[in-house]
């Protein structure tokens, strides 16, 4: 057999191999709704082969909107739904089966930032802050920190709905607000043009479900394993990002389109050394704070039920296994 048949034969064999072993693989859609760091755990885990390795061949889809992504899982045309857990959370109040899964980042991960001349928190009153949508994380974070300092979110200033965190900058930039709460990489970039960071809005101590993983009971029930496969995928890649730098900037730099190493290397820091969790379990004060927001107009928000909104169960048999330890020490 001549030298290059042969080779022709091992390529064709070895492409067949990968086409089999590409074939065994669960193919499942996640969608995720922020395009900024706090996506970078899915993005890594699809980009570095970590859902491959699990036996996932993971279908990223980008929805704009927690609530309009949420309702593709309910309806079955994705499997599971990275963002704000109170997708989850507030579907569930409305009669679907919906729970969160995990929570990589169980805090406020924005900061309020305000223009120079604001120096103080008393210096707020009187002016215009952006939020992204009344309810959200950056809303619901905002009129936190403005009851600590004494001032009613209601009258003391006027809250705005902005639509996004590239537009509460603009907006700053245009002075039609004062201030707004955006997180990384629209933060870094605001304190490259001069903004001031009046709080880091993690401090607060809120525990709230800012990325969670979504997905409904109906799933579970018929790909139990799938979605074991998929949380400890996830795990993974976290770990993964903690201790791989240079790739982890690389594909947050694909994703948020941001060449700027100064805006990557900040973005990379606060969420790796801030944020980002290693055992992200879903803990009821996380439901607690979404359901304490909509009580006051939905009673059914007023139940103390809070684990019903989560299945730990599945965390907790992947934490038994060791699988969280092997990572650990590696």
């Amino acid at each position: 057999m001549k030298p290059k048949s042969l080779f022709t034969m091992i390529l064709v064999c070895a492409l067949t191999v990968t086409t089999s072993a590409l074939a065994q693989l669960k193919p499942i859609k996640v969608t995720y709704s922020a395009m900024s760091a706090a996506s970078l755990v899915t993005w890594v885990a699809k980009e570095a082969g970590v859902f491959q390795k699990h036996g996932l061949d993971v279908g990223l889809v980008y929805i704009a909107g927690g609530s309009m992504a949420m309702a593709t899982t309910i309806a079955g045309d994705t499997q599971i739904t990275q963002g704000v857990g109170s997708g989850a959370i507030l579907a569930k109040l409305s009669g679907a089966d919906t729970v969160m899964l995990a929570s990589i980042l169980d805090t406020t991960n924005q900061s309020l930032m305000v223009v120079p001349e604001v120096r103080t928190a008393q210096d707020l009153r009187g002016k215009r802050l952006g939020v992204t949508r009344y309810g959200s994380l950056s809303d619901m974070g905002t009129r936190r920190y403005l009851q600590t300092v004494g001032l009613d979110p209601d009258k003391d200033v006027r809250i705005l709905q902005i639509g996004g965190l590239p537009e509460i900058l603009a907006a700053m930039q245009g002075g039609s607000i004062q201030g707004g709460a955006i997180s990384s990489p629209t933060l870094t970039r605001a304190k490259m043009l001069g903004y001031r960071e009046l709080i880091d809005l993690g401090t607060l101590g809120i525990k709230y479900p800012a990325t969670s993983f979504m997905t409904t009971e109906a799933y579970i029930k018929s790909n139990r394993s799938t979605v074991i496969g998929f949380l400890k995928a996830i795990i993974e890649a976290a770990h993964f990002v903690k201790a791989n730098k240079e790739v982890t900037i690389n594909v947050l730099r694909k994703y948020t389109k941001t060449n700027e190493m100064p805006i990557l290397e900040d973005t990379y820091q606060i969420y790796v050394q801030r944020y980002i969790r290693l055992n992200p379990v879903s803990s009821p004060e996380e439901v607690k704070t979404i359901l304490d927001q909509v009580k006051d107009k939905d009673p059914r928000a007023r139940t103390t039920d809070y684990d019903s909104f989560i299945r730990g169960d599945l965390l907790r048999e992947i934490e038994q296994s060791g699988f969280i330890k092997t990572l650990t020490k590696g």
